[in-house]
């Protein structure tokens, strides 16, 4: 079998289990979750929480760090501050609720889960 029979086998095979990439575009496409979680479509949640020192979190160069003195974030309101080490902060938190399937169609919520 060539490398290119093989290929052909393997998409014929995505094709029916419904996992088909199309190679026409580099835009994102979904492969097994529809709709996608946005904000817009209410399946993800864009929180407002309060971090303190030690917690993980992103910086204002979008790195994950510890947080402590001298860091540089965006607090929720987007403004870019440096953390004093000792107060606490609030800061957006994107979330998006899990679920899986119980029977066929049916979605069970389960907790949120960070992203």
């Amino acid at each position: 079998m060539t490398w290119s029979s093989r290929r052909r086998e393997r998409q014929s095979y995505y094709i029916g289990v419904s996992k088909v990439n199309s190679q026409f575009d580099y835009d994102y496409q979904p492969g097994i979750q529809d709709p996608l979680s946005t904000i817009e479509s209410g399946l993800s949640k864009n929180d407002v929480v309060e971090v303190k020192a030690g917690d993980m979190v992103y910086d204002s160069s979008a790195r994950a760090v510890k947080l402590e003195k001298g860091v540089k974030v965006f607090d929720a309101d987007g403004n870019e501050v440096e953390y004093d080490g000792a107060s606490p902060l609030k800061m957006k938190q994107l979330t998006r609720p899990t679920s899986s399937r119980t029977s066929p169609g049916a979605m069970a919520p389960k907790a949120p889960q960070r992203i």
